[in-house]
């Protein structure tokens, strides 16, 4: 049983692809329900669990049945990813990201530049294209509704009027500030 609690605190998680991912949802201990990681730890796992129930241990703790479990390895930069479950503030997460990703950031006056939020995606806000803003924004709001968690730590920003600046929008300085 000490075996199973290590390995259930210690899950390895690093993945390349959605398939090297896999659910664990038996319960023994905190971290055992809605768990995600490499599909060997995973594997590792449910030998030591019925391992545990051939000893007669405690049987594992009843997980709250939410919806079906959906591994997914979310990349992150040209390292390995990370298993976790895809749910609703993954895909918008990741939605966010994608919709950032294709803005054109173009301007030709101050009026077709927006301000998109932080905390979304991977990203601490910023300035964009008023379309692409006006998309966000969206996003965001379902993010913030769904009461999804931020997904990058920000640190605060000083507030700057929006500005477009050679074509592209962006922030200008204060006035009598200097770079």
């Amino acid at each position: 049983m000490r075996d199973l609690r290590f390995a259930l605190s210690s899950v390895e998680s690093a993945c390349e692809r959605d398939a090297d991912c896999l659910c664990f949802d038996q319960g023994y201990g905190p971290h055992g329900c809605g768990l995600v990681a490499r599909h060997d730890a995973v594997k590792k796992l449910q030998s030591l669990v019925a391992e545990a129930q051939r000893g007669r241990c405690a049987p594992p703790a009843a997980c709250p049945r939410v919806a079906a479990c959906k591994p997914y390895c979310r990349r992150r930069g040209p390292g390995p990813g990370y298993c976790l479950q895809r749910d609703r503030c993954v895909e918008l997460s990741d939605a966010f990201e994608a919709t950032l990703a294709k803005a054109s950031g173009k301007c030709k006056t101050v009026a077709d530049c927006g301000f998109y939020r932080a905390g979304v995606g991977r990203n601490c806000g910023g300035e964009t294209d008023r379309a692409t803003a006006k998309a966000l924004a969206k996003i965001a709001d379902e993010f913030f509704a769904n009461k999804c968690r931020y997904q990058v730590n920000c640190a605060p920003r000083m507030v700057r009027p929006l500005a477009c600046i050679g074509g592209m929008c962006g922030s200008a300085l204060p006035r009598g500030a200097r770079r």
